[in-house]
């Protein structure tokens, strides 16, 4: 296992793995962490020995953007752009993806979760979108491919959490699986996909990639809501619920 300042990666037969290593920030999605993350899939993704890829996190998966960033003037334009750049990252990436969800993924972290192929989620493990209480708009069209537009619509207007038998139920989750058996299960889901032919799994991720294309719904939800919400909206940057 190679320790970055903010991952640890691991490349172990044909599947890497992803640690999220900032336990005492909750897993927060710095700048810096993002750029490890997009790095490491990048280097992943030309590299024919690894067939599949897993993300966890040191105790929780992930509580979103790292907010201080976002706060402050000096940092907040890099940490948009590191936010832009990893949602591409991960939407893009060649071979499958999964997410290994401990304890919480909320706000970005979701999204996140929502964007790899599949999701082993702890049994008491929440996920959430509270973005739209803080005043901005979250990120909805992954997450109608997946659940339908009855429960994306539930989920983005509401934020409200959902726990693992929920998510399972609604399909929002593949697999749920006791919190110490995560990273076990997590891996084993990883090596019965590596078991494919590289060309035969990154043809079929690329169909998924393809239809329809990450940059036709990105910018119009993503981005929009940094450049527009942002900075018109210093309650959202702020973490405070707004009612107007």
């Amino acid at each position: 296992m190679r320790l970055h300042s903010q991952i640890e990666i691991r490349a172990d037969g044909a599947v890497g793995e992803i640690l999220f290593a900032r336990p005492d920030r909750r897993n927060a999605l710095s700048i810096a962490m993002q750029a490890e993350i997009i790095a490491c899939l990048a280097d992943w993704a030309e590299d024919d020995s690894i067939r599949c890829v897993s993300m966890r996190g040191q105790g929780v998966f992930s509580s979103g953007l790292d907010r201080n960033e976002i706060l402050a003037a000096e940092t907040r334009e890099a940490a948009v752009a590191s936010s832009k750049a990893l949602h591409r990252a991960v939407a893009h990436f060649r071979k499958p993806l999964i997410a290994g969800i401990a304890g919480y993924a909320l706000a970005t972290a979701f999204d996140i979760a929502v964007l790899c192929d599949l999701r082993v989620m702890a049994s008491d493990a929440v996920l959430g979108k509270p973005e739209l209480s803080l005043g901005g708009a979250p990120l909805v069209m992954p997450l109608r491919w997946i659940v339908g537009d009855g429960h994306a619509r539930d989920l983005a207007l509401t934020g409200r959490r959902v726990g693992a038998d929920e998510a399972l139920r609604i399909g929002l989750v593949n697999h749920v699986v006791e919190p110490d058996q995560l990273a076990v299960a997590t891996r084993a889901l990883a090596d019965d996909i590596a078991a494919a032919p590289l060309d035969a799994l990154c043809m079929t991720k690329q169909f998924f990639i393809d239809q329809p294309a990450p940059e036709s719904w990105l910018p119009m939800e993503h981005d929009a809501v940094f450049d527009r919400n942002l900075g018109v909206r210093p309650q959202y940057s702020a973490g405070k619920k707004v009612r107007t």
